[in-house]
């Protein structure tokens, strides 16, 4: 009988001194574990302070473009007005008064300079001179008046019908604006400070009687009025903003629409975003999974394919979601998306239940201790193959400890 050697798998029981080898390669591939997810924390948390420093020198730079302005440091002058006892701010480069404000004691006493008196008048008159546009080339008026008959042309009283060249004054040459015949008037048909007029609302009420004929632009009244309007929008929800701390996260553009501060809901403010519960997050505007996702320190990205748009969370959950810029194209867009998902973002979808949108997104939160539920109607089923978590005798039951599962499980998700 001849014998031949082979191998084969069969369960054989452990010795005490592998059970040890075995734990300790157990400990070591744990802990190897947890400093890989530690290192990918740490990248991730970067990859978001990177993008919400983009999102936030994206939206700077977008309103400035759309307001057509931005705050600058403006030299002022201050015009003390002794007779009324008011100070005035004025704008050094376009006069406007911008603040008023009662003298003080101290101010009232007020001095006077004879030594400088005479340089600081001629200084003055010096600036105005400088300071004022020539526009129109006007012959010097003459005490016979030779102006009879305008020739500017581009005024919108001007009417070559009318025996003296004007159809609104029966005297030309009492206007400003009235030229000789024959010298050309270096006046533009449209305001020099505001050519789209028709953005300008003030502007245009009076354009027709001014703004071509004296160059008068109100465009910075406007503007004025509207920042003023908006400062008292505020000042009336609440009028410690200026100072408070947290007014870039409580005067979002909704709240101000529904005159809410968060001072009369301190949770809000107290609460670092850090320890916010997914139970909170659904009182502000969350819904359930999204809520859970961002509780467990994930961002969120949603796109809106028709508009070519994505919004992600912000880094405070409490500032709600924030609005990129729309692409130009389909393709550009979902590079973007599919960019921030590589980046860790996880994609939502923009209905009730904010379904977790791709495999790649349903793998990472099931990588952190996620799972997806279904209601099926007698049975609640899961995992990734559907599996029956649990069977009911009726709907009822079964409704009910799907809405407990879904309450109280924080790592609980509806597909």
């Amino acid at each position: 009988m001849s014998k031949h050697t082979m191998y084969k798998n069969l369960q054989c029981d452990l010795t005490m001194e592998e059970i040890a080898v075995y734990s300790q390669e157990l400990a070591a591939i744990t802990q190897q574990q947890a400093e890989i997810e530690a290192e990918k924390k740490e990248v991730m948390s970067k990859f978001t302070a990177d993008l919400n420093k983009c999102i936030a020198d994206s939206r700077v730079l977008a309103r400035k473009i759309t307001l057509r302005k931005e705050d600058r440091q403006v030299e002022c002058d201050l015009d003390f007005d002794y007779a009324r006892g008011m100070v005035y701010t004025i704008r050094a480069d376009t006069g406007v008064t911008i603040s008023q404000r009662k003298l003080s004691d101290e101010e009232r006493q007020e001095k006077l300079d004879f030594e400088r008196e005479e340089d600081k008048q001629q200084a003055i008159e010096e600036q105005v001179e400088a300071s004022v546009p020539v526009e129109v080339v006007l012959e010097p008026e003459e005490e016979d008046h030779e102006i009879s008959i305008c020739g500017n042309t581009s005024c919108h009283y001007n009417d070559p019908t009318e025996g003296n060249g004007c159809k609104q004054n029966e005297y030309v040459w009492e206007c400003k604006q009235a030229v000789q015949e024959g010298v050309v008037a270096v006046m533009p048909t449209e305001c020099t400070r505001c050519h789209e007029s028709t953005h300008c609302e003030k502007c245009c009420e009076t354009c027709e009687d001014q703004c071509n004929a004296s160059q008068i632009c109100l465009l910075k009244e406007v503007e004025e009025e509207k920042k003023q309007a908006q400062e008292a929008e505020r000042d009336s929800i609440c009028h410690e903003w200026r100072e408070c701390g947290y007014r870039d996260v409580c005067f979002t553009p909704e709240n101000i629409e529904a005159g809410i501060c968060f001072k009369d809901e301190p949770d809000k403010l107290i609460t670092p975003a850090s320890e916010l519960t997914f139970e909170n997050l659904m009182t502000w505007g969350f819904n359930r999974n999204e809520a859970k996702i961002l509780t467990a320190g994930f961002s969120l990205v949603k796109y809106d394919r028709e508009a070519k748009q994505l919004s992600i969370s912000a880094e405070d959950p409490r500032a709600g979601w924030m609005t990129l810029p729309a692409r130009e194209t389909f393709s550009a867009a979902e590079r973007d998306l599919e960019k921030m998902i590589e980046d860790g973002l996880i994609n939502v979808a923009g209905n009730v239940k904010g379904t977790v949108s791709g495999h790649k997104c349903m793998h990472k939160l099931r990588a952190a201790g996620f799972e997806f539920y279904r209601n099926g109607g007698d049975r609640i089923k899961f995992g990734d193959s559907w599996k029956t978590w649990k069977k009911f005798d009726d709907s009822t039951d079964c409704l009910t400890a799907w809405e407990e599962l879904l309450s109280i499980d924080p790592k609980a998700l509806e597909d």
